[in-house]
């Protein structure tokens, strides 16, 4: 849709380590053929295109590490909610502020069995809410951590979290890796506040 939409940003002026972070900006796409919420993120994988003007994306990237953790700097602002929605019994509504989500997983996913590509495994298809994959607890899932952030209309202050990952056994050797954020979790329902920002900067593996 061009420069003007979008959602993922190199941020020079806002950051914590090293000369600039990722600036996460969710925004509103108002056009004549379409007026949705782009949730800004960022994830391992690759876009695989649209389905008319909704987006499809293969998670993962190959990966055989075992890592215990992730340790991150993030700094989260969630606005007003100003697109309704969401999964059933946890739909947001335009009196609730917006979430913030960062994902980091590990597996063995079959891409033929959900849809991905042999290098990114797991396809969602924003038109097809059976694609929406839970990961903490799909076949194939060896390891699965998540933070969630909820906004309050402010912008926060930095912070740095240790997502410490929690393996179903210890012998299982992944092949691929899941990190993905968003600065509207339910972004893929199209739903949260198109004022919502999710920084993030110094992201590592941790081995122990």
């Amino acid at each position: 849709l061009g420069a003007s939409y979008a959602i993922c940003y190199s941020d020079t002026e806002t950051y914590k380590d090293g000369t600039r972070s990722a600036r996460l900006q969710s925004k509103k796409v108002d056009m004549v053929v379409v007026n949705k919420l782009a949730a800004g993120n960022l994830f391992s994988g690759e876009f695989a295109g649209l389905d008319g003007m909704n987006g499809k994306v293969n998670f993962g990237r190959p990966f055989t590490g075992r890592p215990t953790a992730l340790r991150f700097w993030v700094k989260y602002k969630g606005g007003k909610v100003d697109y309704a929605g969401g999964p059933e019994g946890s739909q947001l509504t335009t009196s609730d502020f917006d979430k913030g989500q960062v994902k980091f997983a590990l597996g063995t996913w079959d891409y033929n069995k959900y849809g991905g590509s042999a290098s990114c495994p797991l396809q969602v298809n924003t038109s097809d809410t059976s694609t929406f994959w839970p990961i903490e607890s799909i076949d194939g899932t060896i390891a699965y951590k998540d933070l969630i952030l909820q906004g309050d209309g402010q912008e926060g202050e930095w912070q740095q979290v240790t997502l410490t990952l929690d393996y179903r056994d210890e012998t299982t050797i992944p092949q691929y890796i899941i990190i993905s954020a968003a600065a509207s979790m339910y972004g893929d329902y199209f739903a949260g506040s198109s004022s919502s920002q999710m920084w993030l900067d110094g992201m590592e593996l941790i081995y122990e």
